[in-house]
């Protein structure tokens, strides 16, 4: 279980830093450039709660709930790319 979930937490802190180091350029394309990168972490660990559903390794509504915040980052993001 807990090597699961070392990627999933190294996933999501990748995803607030560059979250973070987006809003601090004053440009456009840098912070979309920023953004999408979040979002495919964002996206990466959606994929992570995947497997680790097919490992039987969490509770189902523990995973559902963590999916359930990633799919509402991810649509935040992908706004915020535009």
């Amino acid at each position: 279980m807990f090597g699961a979930a070392r990627p999933a937490t190294k996933g999501r802190n990748v995803h607030s830093d560059q979250h973070r180091e987006g809003s601090g350029k004053l440009n456009g394309p840098d912070r979309r450039r920023d953004y999408a990168i979040a979002r495919g972490s964002a996206m990466e660990c959606a994929a992570i709660l995947e497997v680790i559903r097919l490992l039987s390794a969490a509770p189902n509504p523990s995973l559902d709930e963590g999916k359930g915040l990633l799919v509402r980052v991810v649509e935040m993001l992908s706004r915020m790319c535009r």
